[in-house]
């Protein structure tokens, strides 16, 4: 934000006022919103002002001003999401790990709508943001360093039109109402296959958000990042020490590259992060009202 051009102060300080008696004083303790929706909006102030009321009407419709204390994530979804907040990484970002290479894509569907799954991603995104703004305090954006693991990542998962549907949703929801707040997006273990599902996704993810992406593979082929702005090479021998680099070795799993284990010396963590598994077919949506009206 320090690095702002005259114009663009102006804009940020133009979508201020035109929206200042609309957006939530919860949504005012992130001092960096107006700049957000500024710079995504390349300081278009029709577009930008236009990007932020959705957003407040979106978050009116959700309740996330409230989503911390009053929403109640179903079990399942705490249970079987593959998704955990790790750490901080050396510069304050929240670092989440998202377990996806494991995740039983059709079972996750299963699990909820399409609206209860935006919830608990929006109460997800809130918590690290929550997190992030306790850590350092309210001082510049709030910033994420998305962390996806693609171990086991299987061909039928890379060419399934369920998982398209599964992350679509998702990642429109993000990239919508959260502007501007990713650091990165590392992805590792991603097989040759992977750039069928990547090229699907690319499309309605802002180049400013696609710049970010750095792609490893998992053995010792090359796989090029897909942004032909980039021009850039990852390996397997590259990811760990890239971790490493960034985040203190002491919070990191030892799976990962770190030191972190649990406390019976585990390397995968499993007592905190939410892996991808198999999900039981007794928790499907449909299941469970069966199961609910037979107690009737």
């Amino acid at each position: 934000m320090d690095n702002m051009t005259e114009k663009e102060k102006k804009v940020v300080e133009e979508l201020r006022k035109r929206t200042i008696n609309d957006v939530t004083p919860k949504m005012l303790e992130d001092t960096s919103i107006f700049y957000r929706f500024a710079k995504a909006r390349d300081f278009n102030i029709v577009e930008a002002e236009n990007m932020l009321r959705k957003h407040i009407a979106w978050r009116k419709e959700l309740e996330i001003d409230t989503i911390l204390t009053d929403y109640e994530p179903p079990e399942v979804l705490l249970k079987y999401a593959p998704t955990t907040f790790i750490c901080f990484d050396k510069k304050g970002n929240a670092v989440r790990l998202q377990d996806c290479g494991r995740a039983d894509v059709k079972g996750l569907l299963s699990l909820a709508t399409k609206k209860e799954w935006e919830k608990y991603c929006a109460f997800v995104i809130e918590q690290d943001l929550d997190k992030i703004i306790k850590q350092r305090g309210n001082l510049g954006r709030p910033s994420f360093f998305s962390l996806e693991d693609l171990a086991d990542f299987s061909y039928a998962n890379a060419i399934s039109m369920k998982t398209l549907q599964f992350l679509f949703p998702n990642v429109k929801m993000f990239v919508d109402n959260y502007p501007e707040i990713l650091m990165s997006i590392t992805i590792i273990n991603a097989p040759f296959y992977f750039s069928w599902t990547f090229a699907a996704i690319k499309p309605i993810l802002p180049s400013t958000v696609a710049q970010k992406v750095r792609i490893y593979g998992k053995v010792k082929y090359f796989i090029i990042i897909f942004q032909e702005s980039l021009k850039k090479t990852c390996g397997h021998y590259g990811w760990k020490e890239v971790l490493t680099e960034e985040i203190d070795v002491d919070s990191l799993p030892a799976y990962l590259g770190g030191n972190r284990t649990d406390p019976d010396g585990n390397p995968l963590c499993e007592s905190f992060i939410v892996r991808g598994q198999p999900i039981p077919k007794s928790y499907y949506m449909q299941n469970r009202v069966k199961k609910t009206i037979s107690r009737i």
